[in-house]
C-alpha cells in the first residue's frame, strides 16, 4: 500500500482502524496473559523469573522511594560528613507551569540549564 496516493480521508479512515486493532491486540495479549498466570498460578509477589517447560514468567520488581525519608537520609550522610552523592543520585527540574510564572529577571539566571527537544507528533483527524 503507497500512503502517498491515499486521501486525507482515506488516511483517517486507515489510522482510525489500525488504532482499534493495535487497541483490540493489546487486550487480547492482556488476557491470554492473565489466562497464563492463572493457570501456573503464578504469585505475582515473587519477584524474579519462573520457567515451566510451556513458558516463563517474569514479575518485575517497582521500587519507590519516599522523598521525606530520602531528605532525612541524606541530611544523616551530610552529619557523617559523608558526600550524599555517592548514596542518593539527585535531579532537579523546574515544571513548565513555573517556569511560564517566573518574571524574565528569574528566567534569565535559569536559560542556560533549560533545553527544549521536539517530542513525538500527534495526529488528531477532525
Amino acid at each position: 500500500m503507497n500512503l502517498q496516493e491515499l486521501s486525507i480521508e482515506e488516511l483517517k479512515t486507515l489510522h482510525e482502524t489500525a488504532k482499534e486493532r493495535k487497541a483490540e491486540e493489546q487486550s487480547a495479549i492482556d488476557e491470554i496473559d492473565a489466562e497464563m498466570v492463572r493457570r501456573f498460578k503464578v504469585d505475582k509477589d515473587h519477584i524474579g523469573t519462573r520457567s515451566f517447560d510451556e513458558a516463563s514468567f517474569t514479575v518485575h520488581k517497582n521500587v519507590s522511594w519516599d522523598q521525606d525519608a530520602l531528605g532525612v537520609a541524606a541530611e544523616t550522610i551530610k552529619g557523617w560528613k559523608q558526600p550524599v552523592a555517592d548514596y542518593i543520585d539527585t535531579t532537579m527540574k523546574v515544571t513548565e507551569s513555573k517556569w511560564n510564572a517566573w518574571p524574565e529577571t528569574v528566567r534569565k539566571v535559569f536559560e542556560p540549564a533549560r533545553s527544549v527537544k521536539s517530542g513525538k507528533v500527534k495526529v488528531v483527524f477532525k
